[in-house]
């Protein structure tokens, strides 16, 4: 992916549908939006390009997170050929009853899925390859356990937010509750998004029971990017659900991010409720640059002429505008 403000890059793994928000076209992490130096607009118009199409749909690659020895098929790969041949060629062996004490058995992970039923399908697929110890297991369980006996890392963060993948959304927020501060940023915006398309609990309540901080404010943001199609009687009373202050700001700009794609006057009328300057700067820009792809003329007479802009960050915005 290409931030086409800056030209930052960054490569990233597909492992969710959506969004299905505006003209959004693809959501971040946090750590990738970090990495396109986007955290504060919240939106950008980007490139992206396709390196490699290797996982199923509706399947992520986790690690493989170790477990306890189970019996198994033993998988025995043919000799190296002397031609490279068009696709690789595995034998399976169906693992006899008894083993050697000293043998050293693998369990080998052969997906993660959200829906149940596409991994019973992945489970029928390796019966009838005669993988017969097929089976499916619960990752919110043992594999959780495990993981939960660990010392905090940032390696324990990442196999975390792989096991919130699956399980129900009160075992999401178990799994959230787990990581350590500086990962909660990241995984709050899918955590939001599961709560916001299964409908259950509220989110709302969840969140306001958060300390503050950037976490806090990027699930304030992504809950509200959710509400813009919503009646303008709702979307005010959102606002509203909030103190003024760092919580009503992040809402106002989640807000005014994802109208700016649609509706430039609409969500610069957000925007300039923004109390903090340098958020509501933040806001003003990307507002600009998603009009510019609309109507440049129309984005640049509102820089020129905006009232709630100093005659500093006009110039800065109109040279900004020149750049991109």
């Amino acid at each position: 992916m290409t931030n086409l403000r800056n030209g930052r890059k960054v490569v990233v793994r597909i492992n969710d549908r959506g969004p299905f928000v505006g003209d959004r076209i693809i959501d971040l992490s946090y750590t990738a939006a970090a990495k396109l130096d986007m955290l504060t607009a919240g939106t950008a118009p980007v490139e992206v390009r396709v390196i490699s199409m290797t996982a199923g749909p509706g399947s992520a690659q986790p690690p493989v997170l170790p477990t306890a020895p189970v019996p198994g098929p033993i998988v025995n790969p043919p000799p190296p050929p002397a031609t490279a041949p068009p696709e690789p060629q595995v034998t399976v062996v169906n693992a006899p009853a008894a083993r050697a004490p000293d043998a050293q058995v693998m369990f080998i992970q052969a997906g993660v899925f959200a829906d149940h039923e596409n991994a019973r399908r992945r489970v029928e697929t390796l019966l009838a390859g005669g993988i017969e110890l097929a089976s499916l297991d619960e990752l919110s369980g043992r594999i959780h356990d495990w993981l939960r006996a660990r010392p905090a890392s940032h390696e324990r963060d990442l196999l975390l937010r792989e096991v919130m993948w699956s399980g129900t959304t009160e075992e999401k927020f178990q799994v959230y509750n787990e990581l350590t501060p500086s990962a909660k940023p990241e995984a709050v915006w899918y955590l939001v998004q599961s709560a916001l398309r299964t409908g259950e609990g509220s989110i709302e309540s969840w969140i306001k029971t958060q300390p503050s901080g950037a976490a806090r404010k990027a699930a304030l943001g992504m809950l509200a990017s959710f509400q813009t199609d919503n009646t303008p009687e709702r979307i005010d009373a959102l606002v509203e659900e909030w103190p003024a202050g760092p919580d009503r700001d992040a809402v106002l700009q989640g807000i005014a991010s994802s109208l700016s794609g649609n509706d430039a006057h609409r969500a610069l009328d957000f925007a300039r409720r923004v109390s903090s300057p340098d958020v509501r700067q933040a806001a003003f820009e990307n507002i600009a640059y998603s009009w510019r792809y609309r109507d440049a003329p129309a984005a640049r007479a509102w820089i020129v002429s905006a009232p709630e802009l100093s005659a500093e960050e006009k110039r800065v915005l109109l040279r900004q505008f020149d750049d991109w």
